[in-house]
C-alpha cells in the first residue's frame, strides 16, 4: 500500500510558497499524446502541509527513529495490547503494514462507531472517496488524474457511477451534525445523548416562548429583525426557522418537508451531471498539463451551487429526522 510507504521526509515547501508531497509510486512518461505523465510529486494545500508537519514533530517528540511517516513503533506506543507476533512487529524497516492499519480501522468501528448495522468501509475505499470528493469540490479531470496517478482521464469514469450514493451519504452526515448541534446549542452538553434528543424533540420550545415569534408555515420564525437576513424559503432558513407544527398538522408538515427535500435532490443530480459534462468536455492539453480556464470557472461555479444545495437538503433532512420517529 503506497500510503504506508510514505517517507517521513515526504513534504516540501518551495521558494515560491507552494507546498508539495512526494508519493511512493513509479514515475512514468506518457507514451502517447492521449496519455499523461505519471509523477510522484503533487501539490498540496497549506493546511495539509501543516497537519503532516505537526505529525512529524510528534514522531520526533516521541524519539522514534524511522524513515517512514507511519512507523510501527508509534502503533505499539499508543495501543495497550498491540497485536502480532514479535517477528511481525516492525520487521527491518519500522514501518506499519496494511494488516495493522486494518486493525486500527476495525478498532475504530468497535470502540467509536459502536453500530454493527453500518456498512463498513475498507482501506481501498478511501481512495475512491478522495477522488469523488475532489470532483464535488470542482477539480477537473486532469487535476484529479495527476493527483491519483492515472495515465488517462477515462479511468475516473468508474468512480463517478457511484457519485449519487456518495452525495446522499454526505447529506446524511451533514444532517446528523446539524441535528446534534441544534440540540447542544439549546440545552447544553450535560444531558446524555438519549435524554438530550428526546428533550429537544419534545420540550425545547415552550408554548409561551413560541407566542413571541412570528407564525409561518408549519412553524415559527425567530428572526426578530425580519425581513433582514430572510432567505425567502423557510424550509432551509438557518438559524431562524423552527419546524414546530401542531400535532394534527405533523403528517402534512413532514410531507411538505419531504417533497421539498426530493426536489432539492433532483436539483443536486442535475448539477452533478452538469459538472461531469463540463469536466469531461473541457479542453485539456495533456502534454503540457494545462486545462481550459473558462471551463474551470464554470466548474467552480457549479461546485458552489452543489454545496449550497447539499447544505439546504441537509437542513430539511435534519428537521425530518428529528420528528419522523415520534
Amino acid at each position: 500500500m503506497k500510503f504506508l510507504n510514505l517517507k517521513k521526509k515526504c513534504i516540501d515547501k518551495k521558494n515560491d510558497g507552494t507546498f508539495w508531497i512526494t508519493i511512493p509510486r513509479e514515475k512514468k512518461k506518457a507514451n502517447s499524446p492521449f496519455k499523461l505523465d505519471i509523477t510522484d510529486t503533487v501539490q498540496i494545500d497549506k493546511e495539509t502541509f501543516e497537519i503532516i508537519s505537526c505529525y512529524i514533530q510528534f514522531i520526533d517528540d516521541n524519539k522514534i527513529e524511522t524513515e517512514y511517516l507511519f512507523p510501527y513503533n508509534l502503533y505499539v506506543k499508543f495501543l495497550p495490547k498491540p497485536k502480532g507476533s514479535s517477528g511481525q512487529r516492525k520487521g527491518k524497516k519500522n514501518r506499519l503494514i496494511d494488516k495493522y492499519l486494518q486493525r486500527i480501522l476495525d478498532d475504530f468501528y468497535t470502540q467509536v462507531i459502536q453500530n454493527e448495522s453500518l456498512e463498513k468501509i475498507n482501506l481501498g475505499d478511501t481512495r475512491h472517496f478522495s477522488i469523488m470528493n475532489m470532483f464535488l469540490q470542482g477539480f477537473n479531470m486532469l487535476s484529479i488524474a495527476r493527483m491519483a496517478g492515472h495515465d488517462n482521464l477515462e479511468m475516473q469514469f468508474n468512480y463517478y457511477s457511484h457519485i449519487d450514493h456518495y452525495v446522499q451519504s454526505q447529506v446524511y452526515l451533514l444532517a446528523q451534525k446539524k441535528l446534534e448541534l441544534n440540540i447542544e446549542n439549546n440545552i447544553g452538553k450535560t444531558i446524555n445523548n438519549t435524554s438530550r434528543y428526546l428533550y429537544d424533540k419534545g420540550l425545547i420550545y415552550e408554548d409561551i416562548e413560541l407566542e413571541k415569534l412570528r407564525k409561518v408555515d408549519f412553524g415559527y420564525c425567530s428572526n426578530l429583525d425580519f425581513p433582514n437576513d430572510c432567505v425567502g424559503e423557510c424550509k432551509v432558513c438557518q438559524p431562524f426557522y423552527i419546524f414546530k407544527p401542531a400535532l394534527n398538522d405533523l403528517e402534512e408538515g413532514l410531507k411538505w418537508l419531504t417533497d421539498y427535500s426530493l426536489s432539492i435532490q433532483r436539483n443536486i443530480q442535475e448539477v452533478t451531471e452538469m459538472m461531469f459534462s463540463l469536466s469531461k468536455n473541457m479542453f485539456y492539453d495533456l502534454q503540457n498539463h494545462k486545462y481550459q480556464e473558462s471551463g474551470q470557472t464554470k466548474l467552480n461555479s457549479a461546485s458552489s451551487q452543489l454545496t449550497r444545495l447539499m447544505d439546504q437538503r441537509s437542513t430539511v433532512e435534519a428537521w425530518i429526522r428529528r420528528y419522523k420517529d415520534e
